[in-house]
């Protein structure tokens, strides 16, 4: 765990940010451990997704419209906001 960056929000004010978990959940992910990554920071899947898609997009010249884009900014952006609120509560 020392070869991570420390999230500079959770030195400050000792408590875990929205992306807290992230780096740990793409080494599990990595090591095929898709359970333990998205107990550890669920949004990532989603995250991934939407990034392997927009690249996709981009390499093959498709045309993904403005609409969809926000819907998935926002998606993902809803994912990680109950996932940062269950983290708290359970």
């Amino acid at each position: 765990m020392e070869h991570q960056l420390k999230c500079p929000f959770k030195i400050i004010t000792q408590i875990d940010c929205p992306g807290c978990g992230a780096q740990r959940s793409i080494i599990a992910l990595l090591q095929a451990n898709f359970r333990e990554s998205f107990i550890l920071y669920p949004a990532i899947l989603p995250m991934l997704l939407f990034l392997f898609g927009s690249l996709f997009s981009k390499i093959f010249k498709f045309n993904i419209t403005k609409k969809i884009n926000i819907y998935s900014y926002w998606c993902i952006g809803l994912f990680i906001a109950v996932s940062y609120v269950f983290k708290f509560l359970f």
